[in-house]
């Protein structure tokens, strides 16, 4: 089976300019982990996960819309091409230690996403009956989300 085949496409991107809080927003709103920061011609240039933005917003004294992607983002990308085998790009994150790749085109433009999840969800019906694959795809489905992003702030009411 082919990246190609079980890639997330249509994937939303940010600017190294944008804030963590528009990459937060972006992660919430397509419930991933991950986004990919792209220039002008659409050229992957890093990445930011939750991680980096939990660690990030952890260890400074700012919100997630003072700090710009630029400045948290890993700019080392470890990418897949759309014509990889998932064995290739399984070997891949193994040998870089992440869950997450961005498939890559010509120059390095954005084409999609491949995450662990994906090549879980794309496994043949014969492997998916595996009682481990069968609970992996369950913890691995998309989730929607319960409570709006930006909710109302709680009120607590004192009694007087």
């Amino acid at each position: 089976m082919k990246v190609q085949d079980a890639m997330t496409s249509g994937v939303r991107s940010v600017r190294p300019s944008s804030t963590l809080a528009e990459a937060t927003g972006i992660m919430w709103d397509v419930d991933c982990g991950i986004v990919p920061a792209v220039n002008q011609r659409n050229e992957v240039v890093g990445v930011v996960t939750d991680r980096d933005i939990a660690i990030a917003l952890g260890t400074r004294d700012q919100t997630a819309s003072n700090v710009r992607v630029a400045e948290v983002m890993s700019t080392q990308v470890v990418g897949c091409a759309p014509g990889d085998t998932l064995a290739e790009a399984l070997s891949a994150m193994q040998a870089h230690r992440v869950h997450r790749l961005p498939v890559l085109g010509t120059g390095g433009v954005l084409l999609g996403m491949l995450s662990l999840n994906d090549i879980v969800l794309a496994a043949p019906q014969p492997v998916a009956k595996d009682p481990v694959i069968a609970m992996l795809r369950g913890v691995c489905a998309h989730r929607r989300h319960l409570v709006p992003l930006r909710a109302p702030p709680v009120r607590r009411w004192r009694s007087s």
